[in-house]
């Protein structure tokens, strides 16, 4: 296995998506000869990270692409060597819902906003992903439920939108401390605040603004 600072250069042009060239990416990170990147490449298809396209279909030269398996991103997400590249993995559109799976019997708005929150944090994310369906994260965090129980909302709506939002606090103060978190993380809380409010009519909870977080840069860390 190949792992250098041109191995995260290389592999940060290739979780862009899109088909490229041996050449165009040797270019790209200030090589005239691709066959200064050859043993990552192919370090890179070993680990079944990026897969080899038909040179036919393509112009001249080696063409690759990031694969379509999660299991291959994963195995790089939960590498340590490749931990400044976790946010961009998370950016990842196809990646993050087929991580996110098996949640989708939570109603579409809730699901929507879980899968935001998976891009926002680390630890949110490892959360949602360690856990087969959203039965299973309320069996483990059934006592982050209780305030629910002494305010009397049983409504299981409600209960859902509480969980998540405990667990993504949770995950952001985690993350405050040790890195994680990409840029917009407090976001979700302004939309969480107006639904939970319209969710308790009557209830004299009011709306009040989310305090704007002046982050050092390290925050962006994964």
């Amino acid at each position: 296995m190949v792992r250098s600072t041109t191995s995260v250069k290389l592999m940060s042009l290739l979780l862009v998506g899109e088909p490229v060239s041996d050449r165009q990416l040797a270019q790209s990170i200030g090589f005239h000869d691709p066959r200064n990147i050859a043993k990552h490449l192919k370090s890179f298809q070993n680990m079944n990270y990026i897969r080899e396209l038909p040179r036919n279909e393509y112009g001249p030269g080696n063409w690759y692409q990031l694969t379509r398996q999660k299991e291959g991103l994963i195995r790089l997400y939960q590498s340590n060597f490749y931990k400044n590249l976790r946010i961009q993995i998370r950016g990842i559109s196809w990646f993050i819902r087929e991580m996110a799976e098996g949640f989708r019997t939570l109603p579409p708005d809730l699901y929507s906003l879980v899968i935001e929150m998976m891009e926002k944090s680390h630890s949110f994310f490892t959360i949602v992903t360690t856990h087969a369906s959203h039965e299973t994260v309320l069996s483990a965090y059934a006592l982050y439920l209780f305030p629910c129980r002494l305010m009397k909302k049983e409504d299981p709506g409600f209960q859902s939108w509480y969980l998540y939002t405990q667990l993504y606090a949770e995950s952001v103060t985690r993350d405050i401390k040790q890195g994680g978190l990409a840029g917009g993380f407090m976001e979700p809380f302004d939309r969480i605040q107006k639904i939970l409010t319209g969710m308790v009519p009557g209830s004299g909870m009011t709306l009040l603004p989310i305090i704007e977080c002046q982050r050092p840069d390290h925050l962006h860390n994964p």
